[in-house]
């Protein structure tokens, strides 16, 4: 196409244009500069709308589409019927921001907020005061952004952030706001409104469009705006200028497209979809002219989400079609918005390959100033933290709202504690506030006669309320004590409902209802029952008020208080009415409006799902309470209720909390799991404003040490949120948390890895391990010793055909290993100071000692020492301890000091997240198995490769299949495991020779920093699945189960929140080869990967059938 070409509205040629780092269609082109296609035939016939061709990921569309009228708001007069809009105003942003840093416009309820005029981005003196940002002259920086641009795409630096581009241009910082989400605003998209904005058109022809605009134009009734362009003289082909645009693209782009030949392109396709001859676009002809003028690659992956973006993401159709309640809903677009709308998919995409987002931003450094911290740490008091000097400590270590469990008030502690906390926040200039929790009412069972009596499946059983004292639980009946709360729940009850004892571990089924007193159950899920044990009653909205005689008691106390307590809340909300009891009394009791605490229900009861737009019409705060909550719906449908609840609580203005088992194991370990640490900040990517801590603070071994956990993930959560999406959109209603569960586990997609070991590679545990749902075992060569996987291969694969199952094989290599030698005695001290000698062992003698360290000498264990250099710090049993060098002594001997100190012992493992240690990854053992692992037959259809630096480490193990001459159909799948921050910066060079990637969650967190593997974790997967990689999370999934047979809160969330952000598999380690629990760990993977792909069906309908129909 040459540049001076005429007008060609006849051509049947897409405006299509591949950007850096596509993958065409047709042969494979170097990443950096790829072959540019610019015209390919039309992929979608003009006539006839697929109904099953529906996007779910085109937010840029959506945005671009708002954008494209500007992005000021109208003046407050300018709303409603007869306000006129110029073409430089739009809705303001909020909502939240894309992952690939593109935020979301969207309309915002009354008030009007005032216009912030032009971005900060641009400097103080971008326009005048008042003007809009439309009046900007953007064209003053053309040379300095795509100069910018350019760098962006070349650089190598480890953060290519908006700090980044900022300094590149000369600018200042942007300021950080926060929207409707809790979330800060990532200035990133003023990239592309400035891009956009310089889409030009003539003086003359916005005067034409300007005048043809009357009052009637835009209709709207209060805040629900709604521009209908209907102008007869709109922007003609020759009064659009896209040159400056195209500047901004990369420099492939600007040498194969020109201006004229892409407006060409662009009005060819318009015409073709312009059926009616009215110069304009709508519905379903718009979305399918859209996805022409992309590549080719490009479209097929919105269409088929193969990018791991969330489903929830709005599509074109779906947004242009009808648009939703307080947004604008724009039925049309003429040619020039569509020249707006193409151009801005296309720096869409440019944006994703220029690398805006890289896996190198995981090394950034940490952020240790908790001056800017934002998200709260409420703790439980209790007895492991409420005397004199703990209270000072935990306000210390991070406490921010210190929680008052009205459960535990007795003893006169509260009248105690209160004063203390308030005297020590003073003491020490810190701002701490109070929450007072109300009880609410308590369901159990009464009392026993003798030992537990045990539940049998199957068995009939009475059920009732106790007739005198001595009417106890005994075998054939089960009895609660006479309450109003509990004979309320007795009445409540309907044959067909089921009634859960201690917290779902039995279950019973209402098959008669004798009286309002008495039930016949039988018995679902057996056990043996204890006295005392909670009753939950999920499908049941018990006529019984919320608050208990204890609850107005409590209430009434802490309403009395001076100064005045901050939050109270109530449990067991699941209307509007039952807030209303506690307004009661605070009006009872004369409580002036500026002493009134704010109110906040307890959310842990599918019925508060229903009504919470009742509930949230009197509430100033909302606790998104996990435990109950997890009985009551199934721990499965947690997660997916709290995005819904965190996004609607949000849209009202609460402030949210999150709570429940957040940090459960650190009631006994010092330090949190991988699952805790992710869904602790998934939560706050959401938008809560605290999480908080139950039995970690209140009772457990380790409460500041808790509270310190909390507030690191939350501050480094908070610098990274900026570039998360949101997954849960406006139109979606917290109810939908509520949907039946779908137990048909022929729809899952999500692939379940089993690690087997003496747990489970019996031959009685095989055929049940993969009825439970297994779809990959996985051979941990570590442990490749005696025959075992000689015989375990041949069984997996004989069950397998046995029971018309695909199950697969991935054989994990142990890679180098690192790990300091043996001791001479005791454990050696290591205390903070001590400065030590570092080497290796010179003779069998050279063992640990105070005073020395030593490392066995291995070929890998010489690399390390080498590799090392004075500042570096070495990290011994997973970080519990760190010494720093000070001095190399020679290539095998160092002098360390200590940094962290504690107890050493023999053997324990090593790390050092500052070296690329230069050894190869695989070791003469891991050279062994691979040979092994190449002859099985049939063949195995995964190897991972440990310790990944850089793609030469993959190629050693594919020069082992070429040594060997494996033919091609019979080589595995190369799955690097990523646990080295080298790996970060060569992520490219990995993938090149990759089919698969294991994002290994273990060392990554002690190289990395454990608080930096979410954000990791979420850049690996979507660069992975950008590559039509195969994903693996792994490395404490459901690490509780090793001893338990239901996982937590915490890694529920955690391993559900990895299959919304796009991971193909999940994989069972401990759990599956040696905990107590592998077949309950297999089925809970399943159902919750279940659980996930059920829960896009219903946003699908929600987005493409309720929401349009609205």
């Amino acid at each position: 196409m040459s540049g001076g070409a005429e007008p060609a509205a006849s051509s049947n040629a897409a405006p299509k244009v591949e950007v850096p780092g596509e993958v065409s269609d047709g042969e494979g082109t170097d990443p950096e500069m790829p072959e540019l296609i610019p015209l390919s035939p039309p992929r979608y016939p003009a006539a006839e709308p697929a109904q099953n061709a529906l996007p779910g990921n085109t937010m840029a569309a959506r945005e671009a589409l708002l954008l494209l009228r500007g992005r000021g708001r109208p003046a407050q007069s300018g709303r409603g019927r007869g306000g006129r809009r110029g073409p430089g105003s739009s809705p303001a942003l909020s909502s939240a921001t894309l992952f690939h840093g593109s935020a979301i416009p969207q309309e915002e309820p009354a008030p009007v907020v005032p216009d912030p005029g032009p971005p900060a981005f641009l400097g103080p003196n971008a326009s005048t005061p008042g003007a809009s940002p439309g009046s900007i002259d953007f064209g003053r920086r053309a040379g300095e952004l795509a100069a910018a641009l350019d760098k962006l795409n070349q650089t190598a630096a480890p953060a290519t952030s908006t700090q980044a581009l900022e300094l590149s241009l000369g600018l200042p910082e942007a300021p950080r706001t926060r929207n409707g989400y809790g979330r800060r605003l990532w200035p990133g998209p003023n990239l592309l409104e400035r891009c956009l904005d310089e889409i030009e058109v003539s003086s003359a022809a916005k005067r034409k469009a300007a005048d043809s605009l009357a009052d009637d134009d835009f209709i709207g009734q209060g805040d629900e705006f709604r521009p209908l362009p209907v102008a007869d003289h709109m922007y003609k082909r020759e009064d659009v200028n896209v040159g400056k645009l195209l500047q901004r693209l990369p420099k492939p782009v600007k040498e194969k497209v020109s201006a004229p030949s892409f407006l060409d392109d662009c009005q060819a396709v318009f015409k073709r979809h312009d059926h009616l001859g009215q110069e304009k676009l709508e519905g379903m002809y718009l979305w399918r002219a859209l996805l022409e003028a992309m590549p080719a690659s490009f479209s097929k992956a919105i269409l088929s989400n193969q990018y791991g973006w969330s489903i929830q993401q709005d599509s074109v159709y779906a947004f242009t079609g009808c648009g939703r309640s307080g947004e604008p809903a724009v039925s049309m677009v003429h040619f020039a918005e569509y020249v707006k709308f193409t151009l801005a998919l296309l720096m869409h995409k440019y944006s994703v390959n220029a690398r805006v987002l890289d896996c190198k931003m995981a090394l950034k450094p940490r952020e240790l100033d908790h001056s800017l911290r934002k998200t709260k740490i409420v703790a439980s008091l209790g007895p492991a933290s409420w005397s004199e000097e703990m209270i000072e400590k935990m306000i210390g270590a991070g406490t921010d709202i210190f929680r008052l469990n009205c459960s535990h008030r007795r003893g006169g502690d509260f009248e105690r504690v209160y004063p203390l906390i308030r005297k020590y926040a003073r003491m020490l200039g810190k701002r701490v506030e109070c929450l007072g929790d109300l009880q609410g009412p308590k369901f159990r069972v009464g009392e026993l006669s003798g030992d537990p009596v045990p539940l049998v499946i199957g068995e009939v059983l009475e059920f009732g309320i106790c007739k005198e004292d001595s009417d106890t639980i005994r075998p054939g009946r089960i009895t609660m004590k006479p309450t109003i709360e509990q004979k309320a729940l007795v009445k409540a009850c309907k044959p067909g409902i089921d009634l859960l004892i201690e917290d779902g571990l039995m279950k019973v089924h209402v098959v008669e209802k004798i009286s309002d007193t008495e039930l016949k159950v039988k018995v679902i899920q057996g056990g043996k029952l204890k006295a005392r044990k909670g009753v939950n009653v999920p499908d049941c909205e018990l006529d019984c008020a919320a608050l208990t005689a204890k609850d107005i008691e409590d209430a009434e106390f802490l309403l009395q208080l001076d100064p005045p307590i901050e939050y109270i809340c109530v449990s067991f909300a699941q209307k509007k009415q039952d807030l209303q009891d506690l307004i009661d009394i605070m009006d009872r009791l004369n409580v002036p409006a500026e002493k009134r605490p704010k109110i906040c229900p307890n959310i842990e009861k599918p019925q508060a799902l229903t009504n919470i737009d009742g509930i949230i019409e009197l509430s100033q705060a909302l606790m998104v309470a996990r435990g109950d909550l997890g009985v009551e719906m199934e721990v499965e449908r947690v997660p997916f209720a709290q995005k819904l609840l965190i996004a609607r609580a949000k849209k009202a203005g609460l402030f949210v909390i999150t709570a429940t088992q957040i940090v459960e194991s650190m009631i006994n370990c010092p330090v949190p799991t991988r699952a805790e640490v992710c869904d602790l900040q998934n939560a706050i990517f959401d938008g809560a404003d605290a999480v908080m801590l139950s039995g970690e603070s209140a009772s457990g071994s380790f409460p500041l040490e808790s509270v310190r956990a909390e507030a690191d993930a939350c501050l480094e959560a908070e610098t990274v949120r900026d570039f998360m999406k949101p997954q849960v959109l406006d139109g979606c209603h917290p109810d939908e948390a509520n949907k039946p569960r779908q137990m048909d586990d022929s729809k899952r997609k999500t692939k379940v890895v089993a690690s087997l070991g003496p747990a489970s590679w019996s031959d009685e545990m095989i055929p049940k391990m993969i009825k439970a749902g297994t779809d990959i075992f996985r051979l941990n060569c570590s442990h490749r010793r005696g025959g075992d996987f000689e015989r375990v291969y041949p069984l997996i694969r004989k069950c397998a055909k046995e029971m018309g199952k695909k199950v697969e094989i991935l054989g994990d290599l142990q890679g180098p290993k690192f790990r300091v030698g043996e001791l001479q005695g005791d454990p050696v001290q290591l205390v903070n100071g001590e400065v030590f000698e570092f080497g290796i062992c010179k003779d069998s003698s050279d063992t640990i000692r105070p005073g020395r360290i030593t490392m066995s000498s291995t070929t890998e264990q010489l690399a390390l020492i080498k590799a090392c250099k004075p500042g570096i710090s070495l990290l011994l049993e997973d970080g519990i301890m760190e010494v720093r060098i000070t001095e190399k002594l020679s290539e095998t001997e160092l002098k360390v000091v200590v940094a962290r100190g504690g107890k050493l012992k023999a053997r324990k493992g090593i790390n050092s997240p500052d070296c690329e240690i230069d050894c190869a990854a695989l070791t003469e053992k891991d050279v062994e198995d691979a040979e092994f692992l190449l002859q099985l037959d049939p063949p195995c259809e995964y190897i991972c490769v440990s310790f990944a630096q850089k793609g030469q480490d993959l190629q050693e193990l594919i020069d082992i299949m070429d040594r060997m001459n494996v033919p091609q159909h019979k080589r595995p799948k190369i799955c690097p495991k990523i646990e080295k921050p080298q790996a970060f910066a060569n992520i490219e060079g990995i993938i090149e020779k990759s089919q698969a990637l294991m994002v290994a969650r273990g060392d990554l967190g002690v190289e990395l920093g454990l608080n930096r593997v979410p954000f990791a974790q979420k850049l690996l997967i979507q660069r992975a699945k950008q590559a039509g990689l195969f994903v693996i999370t792994a490395t404490q999934m459901v690490e509780s189960m090793i001893e338990n047979p239901v996982p937590t809160r915490a890694e529920i969330s955690d391993l559900e929140n990895a299959v919304w952000d796009g991971t193909d598999a999940v994989m069972l380690s401990g759990e599956a080869a040696s905990g107590r629990f592998p077949l309950e760990a297999a089925w809970m993977q399943l159902v919750s990967s279940f659980i996930l792909w059920l829960l896009v069906v219903v946003v699908i309908i929600v987005v493409f059938v309720i929401i349009p129909m609205r």
